[in-house]
């Protein structure tokens, strides 16, 4: 704690021999696996599962990087899955500043290090490769062999043979199974926000 203080919400837990280096925050009943690194600047949200390496990185609520992989330098949102092995860059190999890629657009970023910004409800398969400067959509699944594509806009299922759009009933359906198994559900307002999401997500990510 001597770069920053270590804060651990209610209920929060710590896993054996992991390291947490500040300043950090670690959310109420959110739990840290054994033998994880966390290191300054990170955010745990209420109710994640996180393990491997993570820094300088935002959880929001109730997502899940439950085993290895790095994640540096990005933002994640709700309800998101990153399956086993998910990593993210955050330094180009030219040590210059990242580019954020939003649909046809190059942002600066005015950085030397940034992730990923994953949307609320997506998901990654195990060993997903992410790239610096890379977005993922709300809702959208990556399932791909290769390093994930720099921008994957919303309501998408990609995989190495296709990339489908993924119908708002659809993500109802998988967004209750993920919300049952920390004893919530979807309401009204849930299935509002995600209807509106999809209903603006090809005009404010073109």
């Amino acid at each position: 704690a001597s770069r920053g203080p270590i804060l651990l919400d209610q209920g929060a837990s710590i896993g054996a021999n992991s390291v947490i280096e500040g300043p950090c925050y670690i959310g109420q009943n959110a739990r840290v696996q054994p033998l994880s690194c966390i290191r300054p600047g990170t955010t745990i949200g209420p109710v994640c599962r996180v393990g491997g390496e993570i820094s300088n990185t935002i959880f929001l609520g109730y997502s899940n990087k439950s085993h290895d992989g790095f994640i540096g330098d990005s933002y994640i949102g709700e309800w998101v899955n990153c399956g086993a092995g998910t990593t993210t860059s955050n330094l180009k190999s030219t040590y210059g500043e990242v580019r954020l890629t939003h649909g046809p657009r190059q942002l600066p970023s005015g950085r030397m290090l940034l992730g990923t910004g994953i949307g609320d409800h997506a998901k990654t398969a195990t060993h997903t490769q992410l790239p610096a400067g890379g977005y993922i959509g709300v809702a959208s699944m990556i399932a791909v062999s290769h390093r994930g594509a720099k921008f994957t806009p919303s309501f998408r299922f990609v995989t190495d043979e296709s990339d489908e759009s993924t119908p708002v009933e659809k993500c109802y359906e998988i967004a209750n199974r993920m919300m049952a198994r920390r004893e919530k559900s979807l309401d009204d307002v849930d299935k509002a926000v995600l209807a509106y999401a999809a209903r603006i997500a090809p005009e404010v990510e073109k």
